[in-house]
């Protein structure tokens, strides 16, 4: 998670993401750089749930996360 691409400790980890919003939005802004599509039909017409933390496309109607297609597991703090 470092600049150069390594990695960082946990302590490093919470310092960085205090909240679970910010660790979202960090990772949403790392891979939807130029703003969220969906996964599975690339429409950039998605709404988003802040309630429930996802995404609604508004094309094919399917709900994803800045999670959705990626490899790893579903919950990166408990590994």
């Amino acid at each position: 998670m470092s600049e150069s691409g390594g990695t960082i400790s946990t302590f490093e980890f919470f310092a960085k993401f205090p909240t679970e919003r910010t660790a979202l939005e960090y990772f949403e802004s790392r891979r939807w750089p130029d703003g969220v599509h969906c996964p599975y039909c690339g429409s950039e017409r998605t709404s988003r749930q802040r309630k429930y933390q996802y995404h609604q496309c508004k094309d094919c109607r399917k709900k994803f996360t800045v999670r959705t297609g990626e490899l790893g597991p579903k919950n990166w703090t408990t590994c």
